[in-house]
């Protein structure tokens, strides 16, 4: 499925992520020919886009950049608009003149974390109907959450699915998120919680390879040293269970009773940290479910 020209409204670490991961895929035929379009908000987000991206990629030169207050000239050429703003800029930005009227019959993608599609529809009928009267409607807005990983096409991308969408829309937000990684289709209702499993997931994930590279620097180690390891111990489970092995059974594999491992599983569970992290990992989905959270990402900005 050829994608003609992507827009993405808002370039902030996860929005410039996006943007890298797509246009990285130099040897993706459905890509080859893509222009892509970065709107930001200032001239220095700009530059920092146009140093993100390796000038000798194919795709380089595919590239344009447009910031300040002109979303229209960003969205008109468009087939694909991705909207990755923080999630307060977004109602201004969707109300600026003229681009609810262009976004009309484009598809919409949001990876707007907390913000239901429905929100954004109902945004742009708003400006569709206060400009022309009984104009609203007809937006194809589709949700799709990956992460930062997908600079390094190492995403793991939750795509909603709800009743009346489009197939063929849905299937290309599939075929475009493929490339970023790695795909997972998760109902509407639980779309909270599969953001803060997969999209705020990561940050939980660095803060323990932080925290056991930390803790071997504090045993000697430099911290290069320590970081290499803790990130090869890391890598090494993972690859056993994407082999097929279950989380427990590679736990209980290296865990000889009453030995050195397992005091210090036990030290994990007698100072809270498991249950902290499942806790984490609620409240993080509640955050997204009863108010948005200013996240590490958006507070980068656009």
């Amino acid at each position: 499925m050829p994608f003609r020209t992507v827009t993405i409204l808002g370039c902030g670490d996860l929005g410039t992520s996006i943007l890298a991961g797509l246009m990285g895929c130099d040897d993706d035929s459905s890509l080859a020919s893509t222009r892509y379009i970065a709107y930001v908000r200032s001239q220095e987000s700009a530059r920092r886009i146009q140093a993100t991206i390796d000038p000798a990629s194919t795709a380089a030169s595919r590239l344009t950049t447009v910031y300040g207050g002109d979303a229209l000239s960003a969205v008109g050429p468009a087939d694909v608009v991705i909207l990755a703003c923080k999630p307060a800029d977004a109602p201004a930005l969707l109300q600026a003149p003229g681009v609810a009227a262009t976004l009309r019959g484009k598809l919409i993608v949001s990876v707007l974390g907390g913000v239901p599609a429905s929100r954004i529809v109902s945004t742009l009928d708003e400006a569709a109907t206060d400009v022309c009267p009984h104009r609203g409607g007809s937006y194809a807005v589709l949700r799709a959450i990956p992460n930062v990983a997908a600079r390094v096409h190492a995403s793991t991308t939750i795509v909603e699915q709800r009743p009346g969408v489009c197939s063929r829309d849905n299937e290309a937000v599939l075929a475009l998120f493929d490339r970023l990684g790695h795909v997972e289709l998760v109902p509407e209702a639980l779309m909270d919680p599969a953001t803060a499993l997969c999209a705020s997931g990561p940050a939980f994930v660095a803060l323990m390879l932080e925290t056991m590279a930390q803790g071997a620097t504090d045993m000697g180690f430099d911290a290069e040293a320590a970081l290499r390891m803790a990130t090869g111990a890391m890598r090494g489970t993972i690859a056993l269970v994407l082999a097929g092995e279950d989380p427990a059974r590679v736990r209980e594999t290296v865990t000889t009773p009453n030995g050195a491992t397992a005091r210090g599983l036990a030290m994990l569970h007698e100072r809270g940290a498991v249950i902290s992290l499942q806790e984490a990992l609620k409240g993080t989905a509640h955050a997204m479910r009863t108010k948005h959270v200013v996240t590490a990402e958006e507070a980068a900005g656009n």
